[in-house]
C-alpha cells in the first residue's frame, strides 16, 4: 500500500544545494521529529553551514542527522525522491521509484540511492510495460488504496510523451497505479 501524505515519516531526505538558509531551518525543525538525511556533495561544508550563527543560530547538536555524500541535480530531490510503499499493511517499508518527470537523471537516481543507503527495497517502474513517468508533488494518497494526480501523468505518458517510456491509454495508467 502507498504511504498516506499525513502519516508519519522515519526519513526526512534533503538535498543541500539552494535555499541553504531555509534548509537548515527545515533540518532544525524536522531533526526533532524523525531521522533527517542530507544528500550532499561535502560533508564538512553542510556540519560547517548548519553550526555557524545564521538562520536561527547554530545547531550544534547533530543528532538524528545522517549525511550522504552522493550526486544530485537540484533542490528538489525532497518533493520527487522515493514513494514509500507498504507491504502486509505496515510491516515492510519498501521504496518505489517513478521516472522522474525532468531531465535530472541524477535526481532520477535518488530512489536506488537512498535506498541502497537505508538498505530497504526499491521497486521500480522504470522498464515496459510498467514505465511509468511521474512527479512526487504530482501523486497524492490516502493510504487505503486512493489516490489521484492531474492530467499531467496522462501527458507525459501518452504519445506526446518526452522520455521515450511506452505510450500508455488512461486504462493503462490506471492499471499501473494500482
Amino acid at each position: 500500500r502507498t504511504m498516506a501524505e499525513w502519516e508519519e515519516i522515519q526519513t526526512l531526505v534533503i538535498t543541500w544545494t539552494s535555499y541553504p538558509g531555509i534548509l537548515k531551518q527545515i533540518v532544525r525543525a524536522a531533526k526533532e521529529e524523525c531521522e533527517v538525511m542530507i544528500v550532499c556533495s561535502d560533508q564538512a561544508s553542510v556540519t560547517s553551514y548548519l553550526q555557524n550563527n545564521s538562520y536561527g543560530g547554530p545547531i550544534s547538536d547533530l543528532d538524528n542527522i545522517t549525511f550522504l555524500v552522493a550526486p544530485f541535480n537540484s533542490v528538489w530531490t525532497r518533493d520527487f525522491g522515493p514513494e514509500s510503499i507498504y507491504e502486509n499493511e505496515v510491516d515492510s517499508l519498501n521504496l518505489l521509484d517513478w521516472i522522474y518527470n525532468r531531465p535530472r537523471p541524477e535526481d532520477d537516481s535518488m530512489s536506488e540511492v537512498i535506498g541502497t543507503a537505508k538498505g530497504v527495497n526499491v521497486y521500480s517502474t522504470s522498464q515496459a510495460p510498467y514505465d511509468l513517468v511521474h512527479t512526487g508533488g504530482n501523486f497524492m494518497a490516502d493510504g487505503f488504496g486512493t489516490a489521484f494526480s492531474s492530467e499531467l501523468v496522462l501527458d507525459e505518458n501518452g504519445p506526446s510523451g518526452q522520455f521515450n517510456q511506452t505510450v500508455k491509454t488512461e486504462a493503462q495508467v490506471d492499471d499501473i497505479m494500482e
